[in-house]
């Protein structure tokens, strides 16, 4: 897809081999207020990878400098990333997941532009590993791709803030998306695939599409444990009773 291949680019252009920084938090809080620039911009602390030829990401607070936190409380940071471009994307590095994971935002889309797209990804030497693409529409319709497009059962409402986590498993390759703590669902199947392959989760890369609008808030990235084998009761176990204790296999 074009957009990964200018990920590529940028990278290569800047001779990165990979984040600068990696995180597992990033709540803008110290970053001072403003507009940042396209490329990697050090000011925003963290390896923030940033593109777009007319791309905006602005930290902002409650002064109302370049948009307003809509999260609070008094004295919260949060990021506004808009563009009148037709692609503009921002990308942030985490420490590397590579059994169980939970990647999670806070986010506000007023339903302007054409849509907000957050993706996640392994980034590999070079190689972007694109696990899943969940797509939000400007009318709040929802859409995950994981390999096939499903349409989701839920529909966003849009303007007020939201909570979006990312649980998966890099071992199973296996994703359940919940929004605001709830299951999103396609046809009431709660669990989608990955999209390709990919050794570990450890890029949070969001979109906004066409004069789209978003407000963004703690974005992280936290392991929750490891990759647990799946136990079918076939074999090489006996037919028979167990007793309590620990048996082999």
């Amino acid at each position: 897809m074009r957009r990964m291949k200018w990920g590529l680019v940028l990278l290569a252009a800047m001779g990165l081999v990979g984040f600068s920084h990696a995180i597992t938090l990033q709540d803008f809080q110290g970053l001072t207020v403003g507009q940042y620039v396209s490329g990697v911009d050090t000011n925003l602390d963290v390896g923030a990878q940033v593109w777009s030829p007319d791309m905006k990401i602005n930290i902002v607070d409650d002064s109302g400098v370049g948009g307003t936190d809509p999260f609070g409380p008094l004295g919260n940071q949060s990021a506004r990333i808009f563009s009148n471009a037709v692609n503009f994307n921002v990308s942030y590095g985490f420490e590397e997941v590579s059994g169980k994971g939970i990647m999670s935002l806070d986010f506000n889309y007023d339903g302007g532009g054409d849509f907000f797209r957050v993706q996640g990804f392994g980034y590999d030497d070079g190689i972007w590993h694109n696990a899943w693409i969940l797509t939000i529409q400007e009318d709040g319709s929802m859409e995950l791709y994981d390999g096939a497009s499903h349409i989701l059962d839920q529909t966003l409402t849009m303007g007020i803030n939201h909570t979006l986590a990312f649980e998966f498993d890099v071992v199973k390759e296996q994703l359940v998306a919940k929004l605001d703590g709830t299951p999103l669902t396609s046809g009431g199947a709660p669990v989608f695939g990955f999209r390709v392959t990919t050794p570990y989760v450890n890029v949070l890369q969001m979109e906004a599409r066409d004069n789209a609008d978003v407000y963004v808030d703690n974005l992280e990235l936290v392991s929750t444990g490891p990759s647990l084998p799946t136990v079918d009761f076939e074999s090489p176990l006996t037919v028979g009773e167990f007793v309590a204790g620990t048996h082999a296999p």
